[in-house]
């Protein structure tokens, strides 16, 4: 009788043993794919892992998809933007939209708007502006003036003149900002700024812009 009361009781905690061992591997999954995609970084030739689970996870749904947006390996959600990009499942831009209002995750929201950018321009565009109209205190702020930039949305261009007078200038992104645009406007904007440090990281970041505007505009220095 002694017997078969240890041998339940050694069952049980088994029992409770595997639960809980379940349990840890059931909310540690992301933290665990986190370190393997990491490890896997480390000792596969560069790119591999990333092509592997590209194909890997080609066949994966819209959703699924969007759902890894917010994965806190950079490697997995990574590979869901990268074949997200390349889907434009518009049925589901609704989403994208969503997160970008809504989510409290920083990543998942910037990745949602490069998303958004290749999906539908246009409304992402209109999203932007709405994102600078509402202030530096909006999380995506630097992220929606950059892809304007890049696009050369001139509403937007006044943002980044706005960057390069504010007490911060020199530390956010105002310089990339106007050397993105390409107007010859910003080049004395960019020469106060050179006039007012003498860091010689700055002075160097200030002096590729203006040769970058130059060019763009045909001008040999």
């Amino acid at each position: 009788m002694g017997r078969c009361k240890i041998t339940m009781k050694k069952i049980l905690k088994i029992l409770v043993f595997a639960a809980v061992t379940f349990l840890i591997i059931l909310v540690g999954k992301p933290g665990i794919e986190d370190f393997w995609a990491r490890f896997m970084g480390f000792v596969a030739p560069h790119g591999e892992y990333t092509e592997h689970m590209i194909k890997k996870w080609s066949n994966k749904s819209t959703d699924f998809l969007i759902s890894r947006l917010n994965h806190p390996s950079i490697e997995y959600s990574g590979v869901a933007t990268s074949i997200l990009a390349g889907r434009k499942d518009l049925s589901r831009e609704d989403k994208l939209l969503d997160i970008v209002h809504n989510s409290k995750e920083y990543r998942s929201r910037y990745l949602a708007l490069s998303i958004l950018f290749v999906w539908d321009e246009p409304k992402a565009t209109n999203m932007s502006m709405e994102i600078l109209k509402a202030g530096r205190s909006h999380p995506l702020y630097g992220d929606a003036l950059l892809h304007l930039s890049k696009r050369k949305h001139e509403p937007a261009y006044r943002y980044a003149v706005d960057l390069a007078r504010a007490p911060d200038k020199y530390n956010n992104g105002s310089v990339a900002y106007l050397a993105d645009f390409g107007k010859m406007e910003s080049l004395p904007i960019l020469e106060e700024m050179f006039q007012g440090t003498s860091d010689g990281l700055y002075r160097r970041m200030i002096t590729s812009a203006v040769q970058s505007i130059k060019e763009k505009n045909g001008i040999k220095s």
